[in-house]
Formats: structure tokens, C-alpha cells, sequence
């Protein structure tokens, strides 16, 4: 026959189910059921998986998902070179060399908006007039140059490696800052110009 005391040993180990036991049996003070040591061991194992789970997902808030080609991880911050004659030559962004040569541009830039409406009125281009589109020219040229060299940030990592830093440039910026052609256009129409005037003369 089932007794009280194998009927408290079979709920010891059953689902929560057990807990709806006080409500008919009297004797008992609380409401509940003591979970099984195999039931205990399945919660304290969950437990640590979700918290180490938790410390894997803050350490890796704080790194890139990205690998080298060594297989190391790459973390955020760091930066990427490769072994290349042009290495030297590439430029950290955010550097004073960066910040100074973005000066330059807002200055020549500046000097254009009031200097080129001024052309447009002119029925003569002057020495000095010529020199300017001469300078302007060759600093346009020269920045072409220098985004050729400049290097980048990229998910967190900053990129130096001289191929990826041209690749991106071209496939950026670089078709529009071609316009620096008509510049050189007017330069050299003038210098025609003026070498047919002096024939003539």
C-alpha cells in the first residue's frame, strides 16, 4: 500500500507540480518543493554557463571581431601595417601632420569662394591672378596625393596598410577630385596664351 512517507519521497523528486501539495496536506508550513540534486545540479550548471556566457559577451564588447592573417585577435585601437617600401610614407589620421594639412585645405578652399566669383568679372587675367591658379593647382594635385597616404579608420581598428589605403581612396574620393584637371586646363591655355602673345610681339 502507498504510504504518507513514499508519497513525500516520490514529490521530493518530482516538477514543481509538488508545489500545489500544501494545499490539500495539512503539516506543511511552507510552499515549495525541495528540488532534486539532479534538478540542483542542472540549475547551478545553467547558472554558470549564463555567466560566463555574460563575461564573454563584456570582453568582447571591447574587441573586434576581426583576426590577422597570424590568426591573432585584433583588438580596438590597434592598427594595421604590412610589410611594404611605402609603409613609411603612410600617414596616422588624426595626427598633427592630419590636422595641419586639413588647415590648409579650409584656408585654399576659403580663398577660393571669394576668388573665383572675382575671375568671373575680370576681362583680364592678371600676373598675379595666374600665379594663384598655379598654386591652387598644384596643392589640389598634392592633396590627391596626400589621400593617397592617409590612413583610415575601420571598425574600431585604424587601417595603414599602404593597398587598402589606396584601394578605398579610389573607390571614394578620388573620380571627384579629378576636377583639379580643369584647373590645370586654365593653367596651361594661359601659358599658350601668352607664349603666342610674346611670339607675336
Amino acid at each position: 500500500p502507498l504510504s504518507f512517507d513514499s508519497f513525500d519521497s516520490a514529490l521530493e523528486d518530482a516538477e514543481p507540480l509538488g508545489t500545489l501539495l500544501p494545499l490539500w496536506r495539512g503539516g506543511v508550513h511552507h510552499v515549495g518543493y525541495r528540488p532534486s540534486l539532479r534538478h540542483a545540479n542542472t540549475l547551478n550548471t545553467e547558472h554558470t554557463l549564463a555567466s560566463r556566457s555574460s563575461d564573454l559577451r563584456q570582453h568582447i564588447h571591447f574587441m573586434v571581431p576581426s583576426l590577422t592573417s597570424g590568426g591573432s585577435i585584433v583588438r580596438a585601437g590597434d592598427s594595421m601595417r604590412e610589410d611594404s617600401s611605402l609603409q613609411r610614407f603612410i600617414i596616422l589620421p588624426g595626427s598633427r601632420k592630419c590636422r595641419f594639412w586639413e588647415f590648409l585645405c579650409i584656408t585654399v578652399i576659403t580663398w577660393e569662394l571669394f576668388w573665383m566669383p572675382l575671375q568671373v568679372f575680370s576681362s583680364k587675367r592678371e600676373g598675379y591672378a595666374k600665379t594663384l591658379q598655379l598654386l591652387t593647382a598644384t596643392f589640389w594635385t598634392l592633396d590627391i596625393i596626400w589621400n593617397f597616404l592617409l590612413g583610415y579608420d575601420s571598425n574600431s581598428i585604424v587601417e595603414l596598410r599602404p593597398r587598402l589605403v589606396a584601394r578605398r581612396y579610389i573607390k571614394s574620393w578620388f573620380l571627384l577630385e579629378l576636377v583639379v584637371l580643369v584647373d590645370w586646363t586654365v593653367v596651361i591655355l594661359d601659358t599658350i596664351s601668352d607664349t603666342n602673345i610674346d611670339l607675336l610681339t
